[in-house]
């Protein structure tokens, strides 16, 4: 039934080969089901609901892809988006993560209608055949430099990238790392890379899939046997599954259907937009043209046949996966694994759709699959796709040009979608400005209109991003005008204090009163308008003719203050000390009995 679901002798392929490309194509991919739920907390988000929400969102879009195109792409939320999500529009922008989930939102609704009148199409057939070659290639460097980077074996340095080493990746990332962690993992990628490259060259069925697995389990051994030694303070944890949380799913509740649509109607929620929109749409055309490539799927013309089903995969997974509670949910570029496995056909998507559902009861298992253990695959196939430049012809300098700017690009500008923008800006322009025209009509003109799309959608972005500026700055203004005109902060903390001070001794005054009278009325009124507010009143108690308190002073100064103070009150007869004790930190204990001027009561009953 397989076989003819999903048209397995059609595309040359089997249901073993399919299978095995789904679980290649998972395993590379795996990690986001750890990196997004870590970017999008750092936005407020429940971390665990967040995993659960992008094992769910990956599961229907990689679905979705199976169901309406029948082509070996898997989707999850994308790197790069998420961290525009969290640092961003959270963080930087100030917007509530349930506005940008909104946005998200919007952006998928966008995307669908898009789909639907067939623009995004139109779009992906524009791109010249020399360039949608080049963006293969381009890809292929962009995730082996993806692969170079997890496994550390390039580290950031004075030379913006460099080879590893201990010291260098210290100072690159402010650890304290050592031999025993990173080091042993970049010395197993580097094995791992070996392994794969010997099975490849041997044509061993499952060979990325392996290289995989035997990297991994040889860090297991090296766990074990003393040689790698987790420390999660700097990045780098044990290597065994963790079962100590059981295998229960994390609580969707604190992120699913958490939309805020009270913001959608202002000029930042627009730009938010957009600038989603835009970033998705060519980091997807970008994957599914690569990918495609690579497999060999494009026609004569260069078009992909049942692209239309794709791409509604693509909008369908972005708008669920916001109602989820995840950021953009896009093709991965790691797509290409599988596909280098044999994977050719919905099956493989099929089983990788499968696997992100089993994630969610296996999530200790997938989730110790370390980055070391896939960066060799990543730079495998990174090989595989490069082998396309071999269809770029570069004697024609006037494609050859563009189509190095549009490969350059990706890996330097660590972007698909900023490699395909300046690929397709440099076609147009050299083509133009160097007279070939008229010789290039057909590729130039769908060339031309996605440069001038994307000029206008450049300026408005930053026309809109500017007049934000100029908005946000104002009211900065205004809010510092307002500040300055109020009083200081400071001082009304401490009136705050003073009159909560002055309101505690009083209230104690009450409560340890048990004969309430009218001189006991003058007294506290008194007490109210000529006591200092540091005095505690520490007991308390009055009779119809006289009161009795204890309270403690700062001196002996302030005690002697305080016996002068209440000799003046007029609703006081007599003042007594009765006793008066320096405690060692210079407080001053002292009693006092005073009699009434006026004991007429208020309340002739008694207690």
């Amino acid at each position: 039934m397989l076989k003819k679901v999903f048209k397995l002798k059609e595309n040359h392929t089997d249901v073993k080969t399919e299978i095995l490309a789904g679980i290649t194509t998972f395993m590379t991919m795996a990690y986001i089901l750890a990196v997004n739920p870590s970017i999008l907390s750092a936005a407020g988000m429940d971390q665990g609901a967040v995993f659960t929400a992008t094992a769910l969102a990956s599961l229907i879009g990689t679905l979705c892809m199976a169901i309406f195109a029948n082509y070996p792409f898997a989707l999850a939320p994308g790197m790069g988006l998420n961290a525009y999500f969290a640092y961003t529009v959270v963080i930087g922008m100030n917007y509530s993560w349930q506005t940008a989930l909104t946005a998200v939102f919007a952006e998928g609704i966008i995307f669908i209608i898009l789909s639907l009148t067939n623009v995004r199409e139109a779009i992906f057939n524009a791109i010249p055949t020399c360039l949608k070659t080049a963006v293969s290639v381009g890809i292929g460097l962009f995730i082996a430099f993806l692969g170079l980077q997890n496994a550390n074996i390039v580290v950031g340095g004075s030379t913006l990238v460099q080879l590893f080493s201990v010291d260098a990746y210290n100072q690159a990332n402010g650890v304290e790392a050592s031999f025993n962690n990173v080091g042993i993992t970049v010395l197993l990628a580097i094995i791992g890379v070996l392994i794969t490259a010997i099975m490849v060259i041997k044509n061993i069925k499952g060979n990325i899939l392996w290289g995989i697995l035997i990297t991994w389990m040889l860090g297991i051994i090296c766990q074990i046997a003393g040689l790698y030694v987790p420390n999660p303070e700097i990045g780098f944890y044990s290597l065994l599954p963790d079962f100590s949380s059981g295998l229960a799913i994390p609580s969707l509740a604190p992120v699913f259907g958490k939309l805020d649509f009270k913001n959608v109607f202002s000029l930042e929620f627009v730009v938010v937009v957009f600038a989603f929109l835009f970033v998705d749409l060519f980091d997807t055309l970008g994957t599914l043209i690569g990918v495609s490539t690579k497999a060999g799927m494009l026609d004569k013309d260069g078009k992909l046949p049942r692209i239309k089903g794709a791409l509604m995969a693509d909008a369908v997974a972005t708008t669920v996966g916001a109602v989820l509670g995840t950021s953009t949910t896009t093709t991965f570029v790691e797509s290409a694994s599988g596909v280098t496995e044999g994977g050719r056909t919905g099956l493989t998507s099929l089983t990788t759709a499968i696997l992100f559902g089993i994630s969610l009861f296996l999530s200790p298992i997938f989730l110790a699959i370390p980055s070391f253990a896939t960066a060799p695959a990543l730079i495998i196939v990174g090989f595989y796709m490069l082998s396309n430049v071999a269809g770029i012809n570069f004697s024609d300098y006037s494609e050859g040009i563009p189509c190095f700017i549009c490969i350059a690009a990706m890996p330097f500008c660590y972007s698909i979608s900023e490699g395909i923008s300046m690929g397709v800006i440099s076609y147009v322009v050299i083509n133009v400005l160097t007279g070939k025209a008229k010789e290039k009509k057909d590729t130039l003109s769908g060339a031309t209109v996605i440069f001038v799309v994307g000029a206008v959608a450049g300026v408005a972005l930053t026309a809109a991003g500017y007049a934000n500026r100029i908005y946000q700055q104002h009211e900065q203004d205004r809010l510092n005008q307002r500040i300055s005109e109020e009083s200081s902060i400071g001082d009304i903390y401490n009136a705050y204090n003073t009159a909560k001070s002055q309101y505690d001794n009083y209230q104690n005054m009450y409560q340890y009163t048990n004969t309430p009278n009218e001189g006991l009325k003058n007294f506290i009124e008194e007490m109210e308008e000529k006591m200092p507010s540091d005095i505690t009143v520490e007991s308390f108690s009055s009779t119809g003719s006289q009161v009795s308190f204890s309270m403690r002073v700062t001196s002996k100064s302030a005690a002697a203050n305080t016996i002068m103070q209440l000799r003046t009150f007029e609703s006081l007869a007599t003042v007594t000390t009765t006793g008066i004790d320096e405690a060692e930190d210079g407080t001053v204990s002292m009693s006092v009995a005073c009699t009434y001027a006026d004991p007429a009561p208020l309340d002739q009953s008694t207690e």
